[in-house]
């Protein structure tokens, strides 16, 4: 949940590019990405379910997560038919929080 936590007033007290900044930073793409999948996954089911009305009989494997990149692999398939349809679904979030590197600041300045 994006909360108090994350207020502009909790990352200043960590200092600039401290560790615990870091990890606060790390924490808030994860929180994102969290809320951003909220919407994400109904939507891969939403087109599954029109597959299944269209007389696909597929089945909703567990969605495969990757925490480094914020992605989901959805997989639908029938498990009683190898030959059967399969269907991945994939999103990648990208989810990133931290602070303007100010070489490349200056660099985008030229």
């Amino acid at each position: 949940m994006i909360d108090q936590r994350f207020a502009r007033s909790e990352f200043e007290k960590l200092g600039h590019r401290s560790p615990e900044a870091d990890a606060l930073h790390k924490a808030l793409a994860s929180e994102i990405a969290t809320e951003l999948r909220k919407s994400v996954e109904p939507a891969f089911r939403s087109v599954a379910d029109r597959l299944r009305e269209l007389g696909h009989h597929l089945i909703e494997a567990t969605p495969e997560y990757d925490p480094e990149f914020h992605s989901w692999g959805y997989e639908h398939r029938d498990a009683n038919d190898d030959r059967a349809l399969r269907i991945w679904l994939h999103t990648q979030l990208g989810v990133i929080s931290g602070y303007l590197d100010k070489a490349y600041e200056s660099d985008d300045k030229a």
